[in-house]
């Protein structure tokens, strides 16, 4: 379920980053970390969208939902493809049985 309550106070989706540890023999507790790439995670489903790929290639994005189907102002989310269609969904019958959320 969309909880859109969490998500309409923050400004923008959080940027996560992908590391990769180096690997030594040795024990040192600094290893070396390297940026393997940017991803957002999905407000829906909780998969990873990679920044690294072209954008025609992402598995979703970022999108702004209006106020006409929030109901409490523009929220921005990150959202993976599959994803998009079921958001709407639930949105859109929220706003058929007219509930309404506390702002």
């Amino acid at each position: 379920m969309f909880n859109i309550n969490e998500l309409k106070w923050r400004d923008k989706p959080v940027k996560y980053i992908k590391l990769n540890e180096s690997r030594n023999k040795s024990t040192i507790v600094n290893s070396k970390k390297e940026k393997m790439y940017e991803y957002y995670k999905c407000d829906y489903c909780g998969d990873e969208i990679r920044l690294d790929l072209k954008q025609h290639e992402r598995s979703g994005g970022i999108v702004n939902l209006p106020h006409s189907l929030t109901q409490c102002g523009q929220v921005t989310v990150a959202l993976c493809n599959k994803c998009v269609r079921e958001v709407q969904k639930e949105l859109e019958e929220r706003l058929d049985k007219n509930i309404k959320w506390v702002i």
